[in-house]
This record gives C-alpha cells, structure tokens and sequence, in this order.
C-alpha cells in the first residue's frame, strides 16, 4: 500500500458517510443550523440587515465544513482498522481456496489425506 492509500480511503468514506440522508439531515443540518444561530447572537445589536445575512451564511459554511473535518478524523482514525479486517478477510478466502485446491489434488491422485491439519 502507497502512503496516500488511508488518507484516500478515509477521504472517501466521509464523503460517502456525508452523501447519506441521516448524515445530512441529523448531523449536517443541525450543526450548519447551529452555527449560523451563534455567528448570528455575536453579531452587535446595531448590524445591518445584509451583515446578519452573511453572518449567518458564513456560519453555516464553517458548521458545514467542521462537521465534514469532524467526520472525517473518525474515519481517518478507522481506516487502518478496516484494512486491516479486509486483509485478514482476503487472506482467509485464500486459504480456503488453496485448502480446497489440495483437497481437489489429493482427489484426483486418488490419495486420502490424513487429517485437516494436514493440509495447512
């Protein structure tokens, strides 16, 4: 595996996690909503009406944004973790197939094995 291969894997896995409907509205949705309504309550008392609109616009990207980062970190702390289960997973679909490759040789020279562990 090259360097980037996690970075990528977990770049991926947020991006898919994000395009999901629970995370867009459960997660998304709140914090992007959340944020914009504490950059709107810091705005002074005499703000113009376009200053509040960006406020809470600008909010709302910085909330949509950190819950993307924020994703993305749990992932990037999982991926090796996947990797790992699927290299085990692959390595174990080998074995099985090269026990059943014995099994199928020994068939055919009409020899019986001895035991299972016999042919690992």
């Amino acid at each position: 595996m090259d360097w980037g291969s996690g970075w990528r894997r977990a770049f991926r896995d947020a991006v898919s996690a994000q395009t999901s409907a629970t995370f867009m509205w459960l997660g998304q949705a709140v914090v992007s909503t959340a944020s914009g309504a504490v950059a709107l309550a810091l705005a002074k008392s005499g703000a113009m009406i376009v200053e509040l609109v960006a406020r809470a616009v600008i909010g709302g990207l910085i909330g949509l944004g950190g819950a993307f980062i924020f994703v993305l970190t749990i992932y990037l702390f999982r991926t090796p973790y996947k990797q790992r289960d699927e290299a085990g997973a692959e390595a174990r679909r080998f074995e099985d197939w090269r026990i059943g490759l014995k099994q199928s040789i020994y068939r055919a020279v009409g020899v019986a094995p001895k035991a299972r562990a016999s042919y690992r």
